[in-house]
């Protein structure tokens, strides 16, 4: 039996966490995409400096194209990674913050495996003025009444589950990531928290998947629905009479709950697999199969085959309006045990905005 443990005390202190409509919650994620440290070098910063080539804002990461002047006195392109386009949008900015043609001061991270990469800390323009990755804009203020006169149930003793929600504050890391979990992914260095985990073919496919180059989020793939309710990025849901709808902002992820109990005749496999769904009491109980061999974590790996079945419990506390998800996985052709995760959201206004996966 699944147990959903309910943080009744941070609910209460939660309620009104996000006053600035969404600003403050996602100003501080960063790596949303990929784990940071398979690809920058944290404590080895670098300077360059240059004209602004291109901004392309965009999905999964944004991208600083500068014009650099090398040692040769040849022109360069530096690539500088930024937040992904949607977070960065609701903290003010656009594809004009970073102009083309200006002369800028960029300190960043350096990449690992190129010599003209790097993730952008902040820039510094001619006339001095001097913005960081996270840098709030002035926006309008919009007061988060999304939890007010919210009825716990529909009509039908139902819980009511509709709306768009967002991962509570206190599921982020220290660092502002929304990956979440066991103090954010290993670094490339560091073992294998699942490696107790493994069959002997789930060690075959872990030994044979290549955390960089085989990382699914490269090519716009979801990955799995661990990678979806744990990436800190708006979710919504609607409720219909015979199927239920979950849409995810990242990666415009998009499932289909089947309430009427029909098997999924054609056994198509994919990433998010083929869902049925029924409620019990102020839970909904989701049962998916038919997945596809992926990875549920990419970072350093946690393979699985298509022999995959998750059960997912969604519960609406009634006094709260705290939504807590928990999830556990059995995969019996690579792994000897199950796995579980959790995490809890607030109900929030707004809508989600396209994601549009650019790489």
């Amino acid at each position: 039996m699944l147990l959903i443990r309910y943080f009744n005390i941070m609910h209460n202190l939660y309620i009104q966490w996000c006053p600035i409509f969404f600003l403050i919650c996602f100003s501080s994620i960063g790596d949303s995409h990929h784990s940071f440290d398979y690809h920058f070098d944290r404590d080895k910063k670098i300077t360059v400096e240059g004209l602004i080539k291109e901004y392309r804002f965009i999905n999964p990461h944004s991208h600083l194209l500068i014009n650099v002047v090398n040692e040769e006195g040849s022109i360069e392109v530096w690539d500088c990674e930024l937040p992904p386009a949607n977070i960065l949008r609701r903290s003010g900015w656009s594809k004009d913050t970073l102009p083309e043609g200006e002369r800028i001061i960029v300190t960043g991270s350096a990449a690992i495996r190129s010599d003209t990469e790097c993730a952008y800390d902040y820039g510094v323009f001619s006339d001095g003025t001097k913005i960081g990755s996270r840098h709030v804009f002035n926006t309008k203020e919009q007061k988060n009444n999304s939890n007010d006169n919210v009825e716990p149930v529909l009509d039908n003793s139902i819980p009511n589950l509709s709306g768009v929600w967002i991962m509570l504050r206190s599921n982020f890391e220290s660092n502002g990531i929304g990956y979440g979990g066991m103090g954010g992914p290993p670094g490339p260095n560091e073992p294998n928290p699942w490696i107790g985990l493994f069959s002997g073919l789930g060690i075959k496919a872990l030994n044979e998947y290549d955390p960089i180059l085989n990382d699914p989020a490269f090519n716009c793939s979801p990955v799995s629905i661990s990678r979806l309710w744990r990436n800190g990025q708006p979710i919504e849901i609607s409720q219909g009479e015979k199927s239920i709808s979950i849409n995810y902002e990242w990666m415009d992820a998009k499932r289909v709950i089947n309430l009427e109990g029909i098997v999924n005749s054609n056994h198509i496999n994919s990433t998010l697999g083929y869902s049925v769904g029924e409620y019990d009491g102020s839970s909904l109980i989701v049962r998916t199969k038919d997945y596809s061999d992926g990875v549920i974590h990419q970072h350093p790996g946690l393979p699985n085959s298509s022999e995959l079945e998750s059960t997912e419990v969604i519960t609406l506390d009634p006094d709260s309006n705290i939504l807590s998800v928990s999830w556990i996985y059995r995969d019996p052709l690579y792994w000897l045990d199950t796995y579980s995760e959790q995490r809890s959201f607030q109900k929030v206004g707004g809508s989600l905005e396209p994601y549009n996966c650019q790489h």
